[in-house]
């Protein structure tokens, strides 16, 4: 219970930077909080991972002006998966972070896009919207190292204490 609180406050801090700091340094959406959250997905429980993924999509959902329940949703379907992909392939150091952050933005991009497509949102460029997304993500891999390093002493905090 108190590494779910420790995270869940950690968590709550990171979305407060993605809306008040992120904003005035970059014209850029950098996705600090699913950055954050897929390290959390390495090496955290199960529970944690679910709690989180709920509190970051309720937020998100909250701070876009459209379609709510979509982050919810899409964010923990991804945790889901992402669960089962780290269970089944078992590598957790290396730049397996990198790769798997890297595909965790990627698919949540692609399901938003066709989120919008189905509900008939009209963009006049979808190819800048796929190129401007494409720089995100490779944007926001440069946080996956000190994120990834964060979730990872919080996990060793809290397994040291059990």
């Amino acid at each position: 219970m108190k590494r779910d609180l420790v995270t869940l406050c950690v968590t709550v801090v990171v979305m407060l930077l993605q809306m008040t700091v992120v904003p005035i340094i970059t014209d850029y959406n950098i996705m600090l909080p699913l950055v954050y959250f897929a390290g959390l997905i390495i090496y955290s429980p199960f529970r944690t991972i679910l709690i989180n993924a709920f509190v970051i999509g309720v937020m998100q959902d909250n701070m876009s002006v459209g379609m709510y329940g979509f982050h919810i949703f899409t964010i923990l379907f991804l945790a889901y998966l992402f669960i089962v992909i780290k269970e089944n392939v078992g590598i957790e150091e290396g730049y397996f972070p990198f790769a798997m952050t890297a595909a965790f933005l990627t698919i949540y991009n692609i399901i938003f896009v066709i989120w919008c497509l189905v509900l008939g949102y009209v963009v006049f460029s979808w190819l800048g919207i796929i190129t401007k997304t494409f720089v995100e993500i490779i944007v926001s891999l440069i946080f996956v190292y000190p994120f990834n390093r964060l979730a990872m002493k919080l996990d060793n905090i809290f397994d040291a204490d059990a």
